[in-house]
């Protein structure tokens, strides 16, 4: 009785399922009475790229020729030519070294955060760019000519202003990494 007892907890191999004949292999084979077990899918994180990522920016004439037949917005005629946010990730995009391109950091890059971001930041480096032409200038003046306090007043304000575009950079930066919609 102690025996029985003993194999009731065994549970062999065999016990859940039965043998069958094979004509077609022409073998006694085992079927399982079980329902499939579901394999687990093992789905491996791909590693970000980190350090320099290096776009590139040696693109030769037919490249060129090829991007702008394949991949540039056509201006229809009377359509004031501009350069808009989906132009900028196209040639990033275009430029970007081909190991680094995934479904999912182009989804990324469709989000309206990061619409939101590239805005931020062009509005940043315009305003740079514009001041920065205008500071050299009052540098060059600068040798020639006394400081007054209208000048100080008037520093003050450009870097205030550059000081404002940063903060949205920074807010529309934390807004992407954070997710919020």
């Amino acid at each position: 009785m102690a025996d029985d007892e003993e194999e009731e907890g065994f549970g062999g191999l065999y016990d859940n399922g039965h043998w069958s004949w094979d004509d077609y292999i022409n073998e006694l084979i085992f079927i399982s009475d079980l329902p499939p077990a579901e394999e687990e899918i093992l789905v491996l994180p791909q590693k970000a790229p980190t350090g320099t990522i290096e776009f590139r920016d040696d693109i030769d004439l037919l490249e060129q020729i090829r991007f702008r037949r394949r991949y540039q917005r056509k201006v229809k005629p009377g359509q004031p030519e501009v350069i808009t946010v989906q132009d900028i990730k196209d040639i990033a995009l275009y430029t970007a070294p081909v190991n680094i391109l995934s479904r999912d950091l182009i989804n990324v890059l469709h989000l309206p955060t990061v619409d939101r971001l590239l805005r931020a930041l062009i509005l940043y480096v315009q305003y740079y760019l514009q001041i920065a032409d205008e500071m050299q200038k009052r540098m060059v003046e600068a040798q020639t000519k006394i400081r007054t306090p209208v000048c100080e007043v008037l520093e003050h304000e450009l870097r205030d202003n550059m000081s404002d575009l940063r903060l949205i950079v920074a807010k529309e930066y934390c807004t992407m990494l954070v997710g919020i919609a």
